[in-house]
């Protein structure tokens, strides 16, 4: 018998991977699982079950015989972290109201979870002491706090699912004189809020076992954050002065050489802000309508002598509308110092 064997055609199958590719794949799959096994841990409850078998021979029989089953369900570790999100010491003018300091809340434990978090701004210590208002929970997510849109944690519980957060705001008004009710808050001075969290679960030394108190209450836990539960972290305001000020001049410059505000004048524009002070102000944005009756001269938006598009998105400027209507300069986190815009119109 004839068997007529045919390679396929060149091209037909992918080349074979290299040995060295394929190890190296499987290395990154196998740390990749590691790092999700290790980020939860084994569920609280899960049942862990072992039998042993033993196997052997009578003559010519083959036998075996099974152990009993070794079943133990996996306790619940209460572990949390709260972390402050601020980055430093948050600056405040005093006499202000509605200061928030910035915190999340993760159960880093193996099964769901009650804490309360509570906050105490009479601190020995520090300069003055902020007085609180309360708890609030970031209710649209933008990280940042809104009255009346954030609302307020009732006893300041959450309910968290294994490796589950949330942002929170600890929100003060500053006072604007030192505890003696006379000496005005001077600038670096400090005032501190500390945040406490425990589990509703108990609390305890760290390894602190709780009979029956894990999820359902059928199971044991055991307190597994560092340093035990309750826990503890500090936030601090810093008192800071600041004064913005925003100066407007025009220039007229008629088609004739002179400065008479005749049709066809051009009129320029400058805007001087000045922020002065030991503060920042944060996310300062100059806006200025387009007076009625004239016409914005494109290209002619500039910040400190260099220009800026027209068109939205490219800088930190803008001229919007159709036709133009409105300028917008974006000057950011500005601290002590002057800078100037300007643009031009021409009269209609």
């Amino acid at each position: 018998m004839t068997m007529n064997l045919q390679h396929p055609p060149p091209g037909r199958y992918p080349p074979r991977p290299h040995p060295l590719a394929l190890l190296l794949l499987f290395a990154i799959a196998f740390v990749l699982t590691t790092m999700a096994a290790l980020a939860t841990g084994t569920p609280a409850g899960t049942l862990i079950s072992n039998t042993a078998q033993a196997s052997y021979s009578v003559g010519a029989s083959s036998l075996s015989k099974s152990s009993n089953t070794s079943t133990f369900a996996v306790a619940e570790l209460i572990n949390v972290n709260v972390v402050s999100q601020d980055g430093g010491n948050v600056g405040v003018v005093p006499g202000t109201d509605d200061q928030y300091l910035t915190f999340t809340v993760t159960n880093t434990g193996n099964g769901d979870e009650s804490f309360t978090l509570s906050a105490d701004s009479a601190i020995a210590g520090d300069d003055f002491d902020p007085t609180l208002v309360g708890i609030f929970a970031d209710t649209n997510g933008d990280g940042q706090y809104t009255p009346g849109v954030d609302l307020a944690v009732p006893g300041g519980v959450v309910d968290l699912a294994a490796d589950a957060g949330v942002t929170l705001f600890v929100v003060n008004n500053i006072p604007s004189t030192l505890p003696d009710g006379v000496t005005p808050i001077a600038d670096g001075q400090t005032g501190t809020t500390s945040v406490s969290i425990t589990s509703n679960t108990g609390s305890g030394a760290l390894g602190t076992l709780i009979p029956n108190g894990g999820d359902g209450g059928t199971i044991d836990a055991i307190i597994g954050s560092s340093g035990g539960l309750p826990a503890t972290t500090d936030a601090t305001y810093t008192a800071t002065s600041i004064s913005l000020d925003v100066a407007k001049t025009a220039v007229i410059v008629d088609p004739y050489g002179g400065s008479t505000p005749i049709p066809g004048a051009t009129v320029t524009y400058s805007l001087v802000v000045t922020v002065s002070g030991s503060g920042t102000a944060v996310g300062l944005t100059i806006t200025d309508p387009i007076p009625a009756n004239t016409t914005y001269k494109p290209g002619s938006l500039t910040l400190d002598g260099v220009g800026l598009s027209d068109g939205a998105g490219n800088d930190d400027g803008e001229a919007t509308g159709s036709p133009v209507n409105l300028i917008t300069v974006r000057l950011g986190d500005m601290t002590a110092g002057s800078k100037t815009i300007t643009f031009a119109v021409v009269i209609d």
